[in-house]
């Protein structure tokens, strides 16, 4: 049980951006049935409830953000599922390696993306599919995090780096670079 506790803490302390918003490299290409999604449920809700305990909710805000968790999570990890299953494990791969190499030649994310995705030669349809689920799981993620914003005082979300303002990000260094080059110019 210890070790169990100890392995979910890391991954929570490791990961918790990463496997709430951004794509897994290495998720199943094959849709998730039955506990492997349940299991998928209850790890998101974890993580999502865990991102806040640094931010001091009162009872009443626990209470507000477990509904709206617990009313967005499933069609967030069916979304999320469903991106996945756009490209194949490799290309996903190779998207997020050339998506980095864009990156440190100071492309901007979009940039980067486009750039891995031309790289992928992909088919105009593939190409369409993955920016329509990107653009679906981007949806559902904005309206649980406007949801949620709600919620939370000025002061809490000044601790929670994805609810901060653009003044405070600027003010503590953690706003991205502008990278004003494009992919198109490289």
């Amino acid at each position: 049980m210890r070790n169990s506790i100890i392995y979910l803490a890391l991954f929570l302390a490791a990961g918790l951006n990463t496997a709430v918003f951004a794509q897994d490299e290495e998720v199943k290409t094959e849709k998730q049935k039955g506990p492997d999604l349940e299991m998928a449920i209850e790890m998101t809700k974890t993580i999502m409830v865990k991102m806040f305990e640094k931010a001091g909710l009162s009872e009443e805000q626990n209470e507000k953000i477990m509904k709206i968790v617990d009313e967005n999570v499933k069609a967030l990890v069916y979304s999320r599922q469903e991106f996945q299953e756009v490209l194949t494990a490799d290309q996903r791969k190779k998207l997020n390696n050339a998506k980095k190499q864009a990156r440190k030649a100071n492309y901007s994310d979009e940039d980067a993306e486009a750039f891995g995705l031309r790289k992928l030669n992909l088919s105009e349809e593939t190409v369409k599919k993955y920016h329509a689920m990107k653009a679906k799981v981007s949806k559902i993620n904005e309206k649980i995090n406007k949801s949620i914003s709600a919620v939370l005082t000025d002061e809490q979300k000044e601790k929670l780096p994805l609810f901060k303002t653009a003044e405070a990000k600027k003010k503590d260094g953690s706003a991205s670079k502008d990278k004003t080059e494009t992919a198109d110019k490289k």
